[in-house]
């Protein structure tokens, strides 16, 4: 059946200089949304008085906000995916911009495999004023499974961190974006971790070969806090770890094994080649040990 409608939903604290253009870029989609849902995070500065004159512009119905005290990303994006009308959900930052056709790409894509719980595509990176600074194109950079349960691609890296299409149902069985309040810091390893625990579940993931998003840089977001997400990484991965420390670990091996062979066939040096395989090899070996020390408690347990 053909998927008719989506919601867009949109987290926003303090973004005054931006949610407006973030908005618009919705409204001139080339395949009209039926909703947007505004979460006003607590924004003490002029944020709320845009949303609200913006909404006020549009068809009645089509912006909802809903305004909370200040929680954090991945507490106002769980909001927001509870509080949306349809099944289909596009999540963005109230700094960032929809491409034109994102929308288009995204559900004619979601309407041909209804089966994926994520959607994701190639997106361009901006600065502070919009100019476009570069480009993230996984499918000409890449030669790990970019479809299908993709967990061992994303123990590697987080291809699917700009702009995606999800399925709310497969969300809120997950648990949603509430996480460790150390983690929902950075709305960067919220989306991260609640990426892991989809495909943990069992969840697939589809690619659009296409440019869907733009992705702004600015100092405010705390999702570009690198500080701050090297320091809470730690805790994603054992949190990883501890939802299924064998399927984890396989996915992890399996990756290391992948890129051991890439460097095999690579025009590296034979020295820095053999030097990177090895590391590779290290890592390996620490994997296996943790698996095997898993499944001696477990014998012990039993």
């Amino acid at each position: 059946m053909q998927i008719e409608n989506v919601s867009v939903v949109i987290p926003c604290y303090n973004a005054e200089a931006y949610i407006v253009e973030a908005l618009d870029s919705v409204i001139a989609q080339t395949r009209p949304v039926s909703e947007i849902v505004v979460v006003n995070d607590g924004s003490t500065d002029n944020s709320l008085t845009l949303i609200e004159a913006f909404s006020a512009r549009q068809a009645r119905g089509l912006v909802r906000i809903i305004s909370q005290p200040n929680m954090g990303v991945a507490t106002a994006l769980t909001v927001s995916i509870e509080n949306a009308s349809h099944n289909h959900v596009i999540p963005m930052g109230a700094d960032d911009l929809l491409h034109p056709r994102a929308v288009e790409l995204l559900l004619n894509y979601a309407h041909l495999h209804p089966e994926h719980a994520l959607i994701y595509g190639d997106y361009y990176l901006m600065d502070q004023a919009g100019n476009v600074t570069g480009e993230i194109r996984h499918s000409q950079r890449r030669c790990d499974p970019l479809e299908g349960n993709i967990l061992a691609t994303m123990l590697w890296e987080n291809v699917t961190g700009a702009g995606n299409c999800i399925r709310r149902d497969a969300v809120l069985s997950v648990g949603g974006y509430l996480i460790d309040p150390e983690i929902s810091k950075t709305g960067t390893l919220a989306d991260v971790l609640l990426n892991y625990r989809l495909l943990l579940a069992g969840h697939t993931f589809g690619y659009v070969p296409e440019f869907i998003f733009y992705y702004r840089n600015t100092p405010g977001s705390v999702s570009k806090n690198r500080p701050q997400v090297q320091a809470a990484m730690p805790r994603v991965m054992a949190e990883v770890f501890r939802m299924n420390p064998h399927i984890t670990a396989e996915a992890f091996v399996q990756m290391r094994q992948w890129r051991a062979e890439q460097l095999r066939d690579s025009f590296l040096t034979i020295e820095a080649r053999d030097q990177q395989i090895e590391g590779l090899l290290q890592e390996i070996e620490v994997a296996r040990r943790y698996q095997r020390g898993l499944e001696e408690r477990l014998e012990k347990c039993e």
